[in-house]
C-alpha cells in the first residue's frame, strides 16, 4: 500500500510544470505553480458543485502535493526563464475551469 502511495505522488509531482513548460515554453517565471494552484482549485470547485464532495479527500491532498512540487521545479527553472525571453503571455484563463 505505501508503495503505492509513493508511486502516485511520484507520478503526479510537478506535472503542472512540465505541462506549462511544454505549451507556453520558457521566460514565465513560476507559471507551472500558478498553473498547479488554479486548477486545482477549479476541480476542487466542480466536485462541490457536483454533489460529489468525498472526492476532495484525494484531490485535495494530491493537488497539495502538485503544487509544492510544481514550486519546486520552477525555482530550478528559474535562471532559464529570466534567460529566454516570454513567447507568449501569461494568460492561463483558456486553459483553466471551463465547466462556468
Amino acid at each position: 500500500m505505501r508503495a503505492m502511495i509513493l508511486f502516485s505522488v511520484l507520478f503526479i509531482s510537478s506535472c503542472s510544470t512540465l505541462i506549462i513548460k511544454n505549451d507556453k515554453g520558457f521566460g514565465n517565471p513560476y507559471l507551472g505553480a500558478e498553473y498547479s494552484y488554479k486548477s486545482h482549485v477549479c476541480l476542487s470547485e466542480l466536485f462541490l458543485q457536483s454533489y460529489i464532495p468525498f472526492v476532495l479527500i484525494v484531490t485535495v491532498p494530491l493537488g497539495a502535493i502538485d503544487f509544492v512540487s510544481s514550486a519546486a521545479l520552477d525555482t530550478l527553472l528559474l535562471p532559464a526563464d529570466l534567460y529566454f525571453d516570454a513567447k507568449g503571455e501569461r494568460n492561463l484563463d483558456g486553459k483553466i475551469c471551463k465547466f462556468h
